[in-house]
């Protein structure tokens, strides 16, 4: 998007409206304050449903095709389709020890008054 490609502003005469003079959302305001339109399905959804359809005849015939995806060395349709379906597995965070993971934070801050580049 280029300047010129911008959402104007949509602002009152003090200034104040739902998008600032770059034609950027305020703080506080949303893109589409009345959610997603009446019927809406993701893409998770809409698989699932697929699945669930004709007794689960496509899940069976897709579980036959992962079986011989597996053999081949094909995992990663079968990882998108069960992250979609089943959601990701959750990764821990941890330290080196496989305990709680440590860190130090340092905040300096840089005096006005120096030269430094």
């Amino acid at each position: 998007m280029t300047d010129g490609d911008k959402l104007p502003a949509t602002q009152g005469a003090t200034g104040e409206g739902p998008r600032d003079e770059r034609g950027r959302f305020r703080k506080g305001y949303s893109g589409n304050p009345s959610g997603p339109k009446p019927g809406f399905r993701s893409l998770s959804d809409r698989l699932k449903l697929a699945l669930e359809e004709n007794d689960g005849y496509l899940a069976k015939w897709l579980l036959a095709a992962w079986v011989r995806m597996v053999f081949e060395g094909k995992v990663d349709a079968i990882k998108a389709v069960l992250d979609r379906t089943e959601g990701k597995v959750p990764q821990p965070i941890v330290g080196p020890d496989g305990g709680p993971f440590e860190f130090t934070l340092r905040i300096e801050r840089a005096n006005d008054n120096d030269d430094a580049p």
